[in-house]
């Protein structure tokens, strides 16, 4: 809302004379100047906001191949060999872990990709997790999921029967 505006408006409301402009019209038109611009900027720096979105420092990106073991029998040991393919912004130190064991599967130092195969042998889901060694800081996950042809039944069939 402009000055003239408001002014144009003040005399509408007070019957078109000019002179019969109070200051306390004058006031409360000075101030809701005030707060639209108070409002706009907010609207400004909400505007901004929004379409700032803040960047990783380091994005890292993890793929496994393939996400799933296929056992014959639900319990039994499933056997599959796995393929990690990971990429990160900017080279570092990064660790390769699994969690069937403490120690790091493989590490990386100057890197910002790597490749780890091998046979895994599970019985339950395996989560293999890539972090930077040095901080500990950015960690990415994928899991490789257990799967049945025959799940197993919660009663044991016999091969005989009395009756």
């Amino acid at each position: 809302m402009s000055l003239n505006s408001a002014f144009f408006l003040a005399m509408y409301f007070n019957g078109g004379d000019k002179m019969k402009i109070s200051v306390k019209i004058h006031q409360k038109i000075a101030s809701l100047l005030r707060d639209n611009r108070i409002i706009n900027l907010w609207l400004l720096v909400g505007f901004v906001a929004m379409n700032t979105a803040p960047t990783a420092a380091n994005e890292l990106t993890l793929k496994l191949k393939p996400s799933q073991c296929v056992a014959i029998h639900q319990g039994k040991t499933c056997y599959v060999d796995v393929e990690l393919l990971w990429q990160a912004q900017d080279k570092g130190e990064y660790c390769l872990y699994s969690s069937q064991q403490t120690d790091p599967l493989k590490c990386w130092s100057k890197s910002d990709n790597g490749r780890f195969e091998r046979e895994v042998l599970a019985r339950k889901n395996v989560l293999f997790r890539l972090r930077e060694s040095k901080t500990g800081g950015v960690t990415i996950s994928k899991e490789l999921e257990m799967a049945w042809i025959y799940k197993r039944n919660a009663k044991s069939r016999s091969t005989w029967r009395m009756f």
